[in-house]
Order: structure tokens, then C-alpha cells, then sequence
């Protein structure tokens, strides 16, 4: 038997009807940049978060970048300014401050993969201007008492929710806690297109009005700029696929979290374990699920020997990387092994079975 990681191909094979029908309005309108398509997006998008604004751009890393420029147009943060993130997270992260000329603090969480309320009260530098709350692996944590903690210190709290498209804490999707938020859609996200993509959604009038000039060479009306803007628009064909797979987002996301307790109840190998559960049920889709082993070369080599595709996510921590060690500053304590060099992702996705489920698991508790 074979389990792949991610079977995109199949995933998206579901909605061949409406990618099909998506893709003629797109051609029978004759508008192929922020036309129809992206704005019927970002307006079901939007509801989705429960925001009132989302705006399409081209990328995750863009949208963290637009965010942090539009901050700065504002004057609510300046070039120099410290930004607060967990050291554990995809680099682009820490990229789309660094690429704004904003500095870098590493958080670490003690428990878990993500922040806890008591790591960001403890560790957060009084110099920090900005928390950028990761939502890694599609995981909500303390969202609500985080938020508290900025406010009380005067921070302005960011979120990426990358990998966390309808993750909700307390009864709040991702999104309604910071002054905006970041998504991705590169293809492999719970909601992922037929290419690259991503949106921001805020309920800030003023930063949303902002957004609109950077997004699209610093213009609303064409050929009059205001602002030293870029080229990031979501494009109109990806915004039509993901409008179709908007649709079963909430039925995908259920689906990963059976999987997921699937998984933590079957999973009983003591040389392996599985992430702890949630603090809330719906807090977790669940893009990822973790195993953490001191074993991981033989474990990785067993699980590809029986047919079970795993990847690593990721091997290195942000202050690893080479372009970004002279834009990080302070110290830290940091767990290596728990945080990166014994991870593992195991196979999870809405169109797994129970008969591959169990075959992950069989096979793992064979290890």
C-alpha cells in the first residue's frame, strides 16, 4: 500500500466542474487583472474570516511585506523597528519583515509548537514595536490572551495565518485578532490554488485603504500613484479556483481533524510521539501533523520503506539562515532538537480514507 503526503492532483480533481465553469466566465469576461473573479473572492473571503476587507496579492511573503509597509506608511512602525516572531516558523516570516527593514526578536514556545500566552509575556522585548503571531501548522494558541498582552504593552499584533485558513480561537476565525493578517494559498495550503496566491484580510478602514495603493503600484485610479506601490494582485483565473474550493474549506478542515484524533488515539510507539491535542477543537486544521522523534532518519527511512510519504517541516530555525543572522538581534534560549531536529510530517489531507489512516498508523507503531 501506498500513502502519498499530499495528492494535489486528487484533492483537486473534486472540483473540476467549477474550475471548469470559473474558467470560461474568466475567459468570456475579457478582464484578466482584479476583475470579477477576484473580487467575488475576496468578498466570500472575507465573510469566511467574519472581516470586513480582504484583498487578493500574489503571494503569502507579499502579503506580510504590504502589511508591514502599509504599517510604516502610517507611521505606526519605522525602519529599524523590532519585530517579535517564534523562531520555529517558515522563513518567510521573518522575511517579510526583514525585507521591509524592520529587525528581528526569535520567541520560543516551551510547550507545543506555537506561542503561549505565558512565552510571549515572558520573553517579548520591551523594545518590540510588533508581535507577528505564526498560527504554524494551522494551530491557534492563547490567541485572546495574546492579544491582551499586546494591547496592554502597546504592540501591534500581526497575524500569519498561513497555514491556518479557518482556524478559530474562542469563537474567532484567524484574522480577528490582529490589525491584519496574512494568508497563503501556494497549492499544498488547506486552501491552496492551482499556483501561487495570497490575501490579507483586516478590518482597519485606513490600513485597508493603504493596502489598496501598495498591492497595485501605489494607485487607485490608473496612471495616478500616490505611494511607491508594487505589482502584488492575486491573479483572476487563481481567484475563480479558489472561490470553487472556498466552498468545502469548513468540510476539508473537519476531515483533517477526524484524521487527527485518529492519529493521536492509534499512534503507541514509544520511540515516537504524536502533537499533543489542541486546547480547543476547532483552534487546529491541522495543515500539518507532527511527529517528534529522536530517531528521525530511521523512522523517515522505515515509513518510505512501507510505502508512507513523510516530509520535514522544517529542518532549520529562522536564526539558521545565513541573510537573515545580521537583522536578528537579543538572545534567546532555544530547544533545537524538539523545535526542528526532531520533527517529522506525517500524511494528512481531506481525501485520505480511514483504510490509509490506519495504514499510517499500522505502520508507524511498527517502527
Amino acid at each position: 500500500m501506498e500513502v502519498k503526503f499530499l495528492d494535489l492532483k486528487k484533492i483537486n480533481a473534486r472540483h473540476q466542474s467549477d474550475f471548469d465553469q470559473s474558467f470560461k466566465e474568466f475567459i468570456e469576461s475579457g478582464y484578466y487583472i482584479l476583475g470579477s473573479q477576484t473580487k467575488k473572492f475576496e468578498a466570500a473571503f472575507a465573510e469566511y474570516c467574519q472581516s470586513k476587507y480582504c484583498l487578493g496579492v500574489a503571494n503569502g511573503l507579499d502579503a506580510l511585506i504590504l502589511i508591514f509597509k502599509a504599517l510604516i506608511q502610517q507611521k505606526k512602525l519605522k525602519t529599524g523597528d523590532l519585530i517579535a516572531v517564534q523562531g520555529n516558523t517558515f522563513i518567510a516570516s521573518a522575511l517579510g519583515a526583514t525585507h521591509c527593514g524592520l529587525k528581528i526578536q526569535v520567541l520560543t514556545p516551551t510547550e507545543g509548537y506555537n506561542l503561549s500566552a505565558a512565552d510571549v509575556e515572558s520573553q517579548i522585548s520591551r523594545d518590540a514595536k510588533c508581535l507577528l503571531l505564526v498560527h504554524l501548522y494551522g494551530e491557534m494558541k492563547d490567541t485572546d490572551l495574546i492579544a491582551d498582552i499586546c494591547k496592554k504593552k502597546n504592540i501591534i499584533l500581526v497575524e500569519d495565518a498561513a497555514q491556518a485558513h479557518g482556524a478559530m480561537w474562542s469563537g474567532k476565525k484567524a484574522g480577528q485578532y490582529g490589525v491584519a493578517t496574512s494568508f497563503s494559498f501556494y497549492p499544498g495550503k488547506n486552501l491552496g490554488a492551482l499556483g501561487d496566491g495570497g490575501a490579507i484580510v483586516t478590518n482597519d478602514d485606513s490600513l485597508f485603504e493603504e493596502l489598496s495603493y501598495l498591492r497595485n503600484y501605489g494607485s487607485k485610479v490608473k496612471y495616478h500613484h500616490d505611494r511607491l506601490g508594487f505589482n502584488s494582485r492575486l491573479d483572476e483565473i487563481q481567484a475563480g479556483f479558489l472561490h470553487a474550493k472556498l466552498k468545502t474549506l469548513e468540510q476539508d478542515n473537519n476531515r483533517r481533524r477526524v484524521i487527527a484524533v485518529m492519529y493521536d488515539k492509534g499512534i503507541k510507539n514509544p520511540k515516537v510521539q504524536a502533537e499533543t491535542p489542541s486546547l480547543q477543537p476547532l483552534a487546529h486544521v491541522h495543515h500539518l501533523f507532527l511527529i517528534n522523534t529522536a530517531h528521525r532518519d530511521d523512522f523517515q527511512k522505515h515509513l518510505k520503506e512501507n510505502g508512507v510519504d513523510t516530509l520535514i517541516h522544517y529542518p532549520f530555525a529562522i536564526f539558521e539562515a545565513a541573510p537573515l543572522v545580521e537583522h536578528i538581534v537579543g538572545t534567546y534560549k532555544y530547544d533545537l532538537e524538539r523545535l526542528n531536529r526532531n520533527i517529522i510530517s506525517i500524511p494528512i489531507s481531506p481525501i485520505m480514507t480511514d483504510a490509509d489512516v490506519d495504514y499510517v498508523i499500522n505502520v508507524i507503531n511498527k517502527f
